[in-house]
């Protein structure tokens, strides 16, 4: 009866290993290979040569794989099999324990990603008389021999009586289970093989979704093996079938809290298989960030994990994320060329087709195959390279923005987006520039803006870049305009420079971002304002309103991120002069920036530590991710928004809380006053100020760095005004509607846009 013993180790990448390895070696040893097959053919290649086999002793019923006879060991392999974890070297490194008899997991195909898992012995040293388990390496099970299962059905130890039932509960699995019953008492005094019957029987069960028994043999292993992060896993992966990722998500991080106790079965429970699970989990509520991080597990381990590649592969990265991984990516090739075409047909697409170009030089590969992928690159990259326009054709535009994210800033590239794709002169393709932060079907357009990040123009005339950090390289072809908002009185001299050099035009938003450019030393007639809009069917008066539970019968909105230049701070000190506990008033705070990049400069603390202080007029937080439908019933579920900005591009919100019907507070200054008339918000007099030293960030200034301020008991006399007079504030929201519908929504403002792409590619 073979008593194992498991010698884990923690790995660089968290897996669970059973020694750590020796140097190799120094000569080829002599080791009798067993197989059922005499053809070497059929065994890796790896794994004849590491051993230096050159003949085969035939599997047979008789076979005692308990010590080997001669030399410094045998090795077992059987026709088909193939490594799924670890490497061929591995095994070299096993005879160099010759009184030790080394099982590895055996893998059956069972279900997508959740095989069944037994134990065999692999290499048997010379003198050997104790087992023990190498978790590094795992075996996937060819289509078993008659003389295979002869062998085992012959062999009297608990080991083979579990591997033959999983060998024949691939095609019988009702079958199966019940043997997998009858084979527990025998094993009751050995806990790992007790533990892998357990296991075994759940995903037979899982298998033919018999779910809640499975569920019950789960947690009953899991109390008789509490730090067995298999189990934990097992129940991740079954919560999630059943529609419960909640649920799954506390018992996949219970898996990685093990990471010293021998867990037997899938591989990579506790690091690159389990990530995969989380991975679509924070997929699934458009979480890609977090799902690309925890995807790169499985780039990582040896083998790669092919689900976790392909996952990883079709998550939607944006450009700057192709920039950081375009180095594991090609390591990943390099390390298995049989992800080449993934790889190239992701940079293909992304158009990074310089580095395709170098993986593909750096790299052995067949000069065939080469030529071809190097053809592929070429054929493509040549659509976004100058040659002279045929008469008729379309003119190539690509947009490069956010587009699938819940920040103001997305709402005009999506706009934009739909209005190119849909010009029926122009061939439009979308990138976008980071991952997105939610899931496409959530936004307006989706399909379209999928389909347009998978198009190809024939042809580049005009890049539109609209993101930040401000880039300025020319594009290989074609014209280019910078969509480029800034909010303070000066910016840096680089981006000066780089318009000045490298773009055609720059595109504000405002009058008052224009002449901040052409103050700075940008060319006037490079700098063309034309505004942003809303969409009507969306930013409307008329629709469902909604407030979040426990706010007052009024209510002022704050709809922003929570940053210095938005001036939450001053607000908050506004309304407590205004107002006290007593009076029937909430000040909404809805904290637009909690997911994106200000998340790492936010004031919440302060505002939270207000807002628990009974002794404060009443303050709520809300924080969650909304969508357009979600904020435009914000806005008609509020009676006022305020937005008493520092510095400001644009002001989406105030614009947005207009077309819904609502009066605005805002500064005297800035864009707020070329967004509302003045009869349909309150303006907060203002002043020039220069901005605080703590609170410059750029260097090599184009003039002094200046924002807005304001006094405080202004903005609070003017919210006290609008809490009093309700009605009159209440019709300045209605009239303010009227008014934006005819200057700002989409169908005109888009329109604005086309027309000036167009004068900008003809002249």
């Amino acid at each position: 009866m073979a008593i194992f013993k498991i010698q884990p180790k923690r790995a660089e990448d968290g897996r669970i290993g059973a020694w750590k390895a020796v140097d190799s070696v120094a000569r080829t040893p002599k080791v009798e290979l067993v197989s059922d097959t005499a053809d070497l053919s059929q065994i890796p290649a790896e794994v004849s040569a590491v051993i230096g086999a050159t003949s085969v002793t035939p599997l047979a019923a008789g076979v005692d794989v308990r010590a080997a006879e001669a030399g410094d060991g045998a090795l077992l392999w059987m026709a088909g099999e193939t490594l799924l974890q670890g490497d061929a070297e591995r095994l070299r490194q096993q005879l160099k324990h010759p009184h030790v008899r080394w099982f590895v997991p055996i893998h059956f195909p069972c279900v997508p990603e959740l095989d069944l898992v037994g134990l065999a012995p692999r290499v048997i040293g010379a003198a050997a008389r104790e087992d023990k388990i190498d978790l590094e390496l795992h075996i996937q099970a060819g289509a078993g021999s008659a003389e295979f299962t002869a062998f085992l059905a012959a062999n009297p130890e608990p080991w083979a009586r579990l591997l033959l039932v999983l060998h024949q509960g691939v095609s019988r699995p009702t079958d199966a289970i019940v043997e997998l019953r009858g084979l527990l008492p025998a094993v009751a005094h050995q806990p790992v093989l007790q533990a892998l019957i357990l296991r075994n029987l759940a995903v037979l069960l899982m298998r033919l979704e018999h779910w809640e028994p499975a569920e019950e043999v789960l947690r009953e292993a899991t109390r008789l093996f509490p730090s067995d992060a298999e189990f934990r896993f097992l129940l991740g992966w079954l919560r999630i079938e059943r529609g419960r990722p909640s649920e799954a998500v506390p018992e996949l991080l219970r898996a990685g809290q093990f990471p010293e106790y021998p867990s037997i079965g899938s591989g990579g429970q506790q690091s690159y298989r389990a990530g995969l699970l989380l991975g679509k989990v924070a997929e699934s509520i458009g979480n890609y960030e977090m799902a690309v991080s925890l995807y790169t597990h499985g780039l990582s381990s040896v083998p790669a994990y092919e689900p976790s590649v392909r996952a990883f592969l079709n998550a939607p990265h944006g450009l700057e994320e192709m920039n950081t991984h375009q180095y594991v990516l090609c390591q990943l090739v390099r390390k298995e060329p049989r992800y080449l075409d993934l790889v190239l047909e992701k940079l293909i697409a992304q158009r990074r087709f310089a580095i395709a170009r170098r993986l593909l030089t750096s790299i052995d590969l067949a000069e065939a195959v080469r030529e071809d992928w190097l053809q592929r690159i070429g054929t493509t990259e040549a659509l976004y390279l100058p040659r002279e326009r045929k008469p008729g054709e379309r003119a190539g535009v690509v947009l490069t923005s956010l587009f699938f994210t819940h920040q103001s800033y997305s709402r005009p590239a999506r706009e934009l987006a739909n209005a190119i794709l849909q010009a029926p002169d122009m061939d439009g393709r979308i990138e976008s520039w980071r991952l997105w932060t939610d899931r496409a079907e959530l936004f307006p357009y989706s399909d379209l803006l999928k389909e347009g990040m998978s198009r190809h123009p024939a042809r580049l005339d005009l890049t539109i870049r609209h993101y930040w950090p401000y880039q300025f390289e020319r594009p290989p072809a074609g014209k280019l305009v910078w969509m480029a908002p800034c909010e303070y009185g000066a910016v840096s001299v680089e981006w000066i420079e780089g318009m000045e050099k490298n773009v055609d035009e720059v595109w504000v938003p405002s009058e008052f971002v224009r002449s901040v450019y052409v103050r700075g030393g940008v060319s006037p007639e490079k700098v063309v304002t034309i505004p942003l809009g809303f969409n009507p069917a969306v930013f409307t008066p008329e629709g469902p309103s909604w407030r979040p539970p426990g706010c007052k019968s009024f209510v002022f909105l704050f709809l922003s991120s929570l940053v210095t230049r938005k001036a939450p701070d001053v607000l908050v000190e506004a309304y407590n002069l205004a107002f006290s506990p007593d009076d029937d008033v909430t000040l909404l705070i809805h904290d637009s920036g909690w997911k994106n990049y200000t998340r790492g400069c936010s004031m919440i603390g302060q505002l939270a530590e207000f807002a628990e202080n009974p002794n404060n007029p009443h303050l709520l937080i809300h924080g969650n991710s909304i969508d357009d439908q979600q904020i435009a019933g914000l806005y008609r579920g509020c009676d006022a928004f305020v937005l008493p900005y520092r510095a400001e591009g644009f002001g989406f919100p105030i614009l947005e809380s207009l077309a819904c019907g609502k009066p605005v507070i805002a500064p005297s200054l800035g864009p707020a006053v070329e967004i509302c008339p003045p009869d349909c918000g309150y303006f907060v007099p203002a002043e020039v100020a220069t901005v605080p030293p703590e609170e410059q960030w750029l260097e090599r200034l184009s003039g002094e760095f200046t924002w807005f301020e304001y006094d405080v008991e202004d903005l609070a006399a003017i919210m006290r005004h609008v809490y009093e007079h309700r009605d009159e504030a209440a019709a300045r929201g209605r009239k303010g509607a009227e008014s934006v519908l005819k200057t700002h929504n989409w169908a005109r403002i888009a329109g604005l846009h086309l027309d000036r792409m167009r004068h900008v590619i003809h002249h």
